[in-house]
């Protein structure tokens, strides 16, 4: 029977996670089959955090000697440096698939009609065979709140 002390088994796998989670981090940053490497990367992401803590467990001894030397602190330094640069000049404008749905679920009633059927009275009709209450409402957001109900729920019965 093959024995294996912590430290292989910690090594190799930190090793491994590492690097797939490089080959997918660089496929995502080139937008190579994102959809594929997405789930793959974020949920790997969390085992190599368990692989990494393992890792330094088993190597507790020689990591605590890394620790002192002053190459660790400026790496430490450059990296907070670097980290904050990023989270601070990172553009934080509206999503923009937020920004359109809620442009159409602000949007006066008419407006946001006509992006469903070209005959809004059509709509309206719709909304009233299901019972819901048109009203004053200035938009898809205002019906839905007058009949408590979801915005998603009004969409889905003039869409049908």
């Amino acid at each position: 029977m093959i024995r294996y002390t912590k430290r292989d088994v910690a090594t190799s796998f930190t090793a491994v996670a590492f690097t797939i989670i490089a080959v997918t981090g660089v496929m995502m940053y080139f937008h190579l089959l994102d959809a594929y490497t997405k789930k793959l990367h974020e949920n790997l992401g969390l085992f190599f955090v368990a692989a990494a803590l393992l890792h330094m467990y088993a190597n507790w001894g020689g990591m605590k000697n890394y620790f002192r030397k002053s190459l660790f602190h400026i790496a430490i330094a450059l990296g907070t440096v670097v980290s904050l640069g990023f989270i601070l000049t990172a553009e934080t404008g509206k999503n923009p698939k937020n920004y359109v749905i809620n442009s159409v679920l602000n949007a006066p009633i008419e407006s946001s009609f006509v992006l469903f059927d070209k005959d809004t009275q059509k709509l309206r009709d719709k909304l009233d065979k299901a019972g819901i209450v048109i009203g004053n409402s200035a938009s898809i957001n205002d019906i839905a709140k007058a009949n408590h109900t979801s915005p998603f729920k009004i969409i889905t019965i003039i869409e049908k």
